[in-house]
């Protein structure tokens, strides 16, 4: 069947997503700022291996391959060339067999005698700036220590909002900054993959 438009569920609806697509066109911005290739390594099984590159506030690349795990440092390679090629930094998960990726990335950049900065990324960190409040505004609104079980939740919560400026930009012609909205180019790979992806994780609350 088709998807639901959207779902209340979710952190990030359907047609926020969708808003997004070539977002930056519609609003008459050009992209500009850190370009940035995400590494999510795929684990084992049916998993896939991807990369998805940024390029200010626009994904511009997406890709995925399978990936046996003693395959990892081709893999990294894979990546490692796609930053080398756009002067971009690496973000890679670092959860599981990702450990290791930061010893591949090391290794790389002295084979190939350059310095791209390549930082790791663990769901089950603490939040960033955990003294921070949820709204700046409010000085009676939560910390972020106090709302967020982990980083994963945190940053998904952040790129959530960004999607829904962006949709309130494109579709209600909201004022935003341009780096608090985010935008996919229509002519990334498995487009319709990446739309799942971002709108099926559902919100959960602790009890506390």
């Amino acid at each position: 069947g088709q998807p639901r438009e959207d779902d209340d569920a979710v952190i990030i609806k359907r047609s926020w997503v969708l808003a997004a697509i070539d977002a930056h066109t519609k609003l008459g911005i050009t992209p500009s700022g850190r370009k940035r290739v995400g590494f999510d390594v795929a684990d084992s099984g049916d998993d896939k291996n991807a990369q998805v590159l940024m390029e200010g506030i626009e994904a511009t690349l997406v890709e995925e391959w399978k990936g046996r795990e003693d395959e990892l440092l081709k893999s990294a390679g894979r990546v490692h060339k796609k930053a080398r090629e756009t002067g971009a930094d690496i973000d890679y998960d670092s959860i599981g067999v990702g450990a290791f990726a930061g010893a591949h990335f090391q290794a790389l950049n002295a084979e190939f005698q350059v310095s791209l900065t390549y930082r790791r990324f663990n769901a089950s960190d603490g939040v960033i700036n955990p003294d921070e409040r949820i709204d700046p505004n409010d000085p009676q609104s939560r910390t972020n220590r106090d709302y967020y079980a982990n980083l994963k939740a945190q940053t998904w919560w952040d790129v959530a909002r960004r999607f829904r400026n962006t949709f309130n930009a494109v579709e209600r012609g909201m004022p935003y900054e341009p780096h608090d909205l985010i935008s996919i180019s229509p002519d990334c790979d498995h487009l319709d993959r990446l739309i799942d992806e971002l709108s099926t994780p559902r919100r959960d609350f602790d009890k506390d």
